[in-house]
């Protein structure tokens, strides 16, 4: 969309609110003067409307002061696809429209936390936040261009871009400029965090095991996305005699902190009909490059689990064993 259709736009919007806040707050003011039960709570609501106002139009407001002292402010990334603890090169090119006392720029990398409760409520909350300051002059002058340059590095320790039923984690880059105590957006730029992290590898042991029973074992004990797996089970003799298959399966997945609900994906399952008693029956498997990553965050989580059930011939669950798996991001090749 052109800057000067999106301006009016903005524009627009702005003065239909601010008619919309003045016809509301004077209506209760004077239904609070003119009824016989003057109740406090409606002045202060009163009084109150204009900053419940101001809320959502807070960025186009800032947004429309920006275009006003900036006649061109855009990002230019070298990448928008950056893996965890990756560097990036960005420039951020600034027109003045005026002569501008400049304060400061800042770049601001964001991981967004996003439950949707509803169709129209969602919640949020900022899982990693990261600030890079650009060296700017103290002045631009009217209809100068100027060019700013930095390298962005993504945490390592975070979480890859997310979408799931309901449920996001997404990254954005934002360019800010203070000019004195008035900070204002120039530009943002939404990124897709690649589950890739460079650096060495971390260590993890060989395997891990679950059940007294009906024994599971995985290996290795912490898998990255992409790599290969292996789920060896052991099946004792009291329950193999009665049992007609063994069934495992490794799933994720995605629950909210505040629900008991939770969406349940299975990434493999694999069924064994012929196996024999204290013997290991092995089966082996792949982690989608796609991931998700394991990830205990605010207000969701994913985690993953490797399971195997013994099923009687009626269908019936004879014995059931769950281990928890840990999914780490793919070590970046040098």
């Amino acid at each position: 969309m052109p800057g000067h259709v999106r301006t009016k736009r903005d524009l627009l919007l702005v003065l239909v609110g601010i008619i919309l806040c003045l016809a509301v707050t004077v209506a209760l003011i004077v239904l609070y003067f003119w009824s016989n039960r003057r109740h406090p709570a409606i002045f202060l609501f009163a009084l109150l409307v204009p900053a419940i106002w101001t809320f959502p139009f807070y960025n186009r407001i800032r947004r429309m002061i920006a275009e006003r002292h900036f006649s061109r402010a855009e990002l230019l990334l070298e990448t928008h696809r950056p893996g965890l603890g990756q560097s990036f090169h960005v420039q951020l090119t600034l027109a003045a429209r005026r002569t501008v006392d400049l304060t400061d720029c800042i770049l601001s990398l964001k991981a967004t936390e996003s439950v949707h409760t509803d169709r129209r409520s969602t919640r949020t909350h900022q899982a990693a936040c990261l600030e890079v300051p650009l060296q700017t002059p103290p002045q631009l002058k009217k209809n100068e261009t100027c060019v700013f340059e930095a390298d962005v590095a993504v945490p390592a320790e975070g979480m890859e871009s997310f979408q799931g039923r309901g449920l996001s984690l997404r990254w954005t880059l934002e360019a800010h400029a203070r000019l004195g105590k008035l900070s204002l957006l120039l530009d943002s730029q939404e990124l897709v965090v690649r589950p890739v992290r460079s650096g060495p590898p971390q260590a993890s042991p060989p395997e891990r095991s679950a059940g007294e029973r009906l024994r599971l074992t995985l290996r290795p004990a912490a898998l990255q996305v992409g790599s290969k797996g292996r789920i060896s089970v052991i099946v004792p003799d009291d329950l193999a005699a009665s049992a007609a298959s063994l069934a495992v399966a490794l799933s994720w997945r995605s629950t909210p902190t505040d629900a008991t609900e939770s969406d349940e994906h299975n990434v493999f399952a694999g069924t064994a009909i012929d196996f024999k008693p204290a013997q290991p029956v092995a089966f082996d498997f792949l982690v989608p490059p796609a991931g998700p990553l394991s990830y205990p965050g605010k207000l969701f989580s994913i985690t993953w689990t490797a399971r195997a059930s013994l099923h009687a011939y009626d269908g019936e669950t004879i014995e059931t064993t769950q281990l928890p798996v840990t999914i780490q991001p793919q070590q970046a090749s040098l």
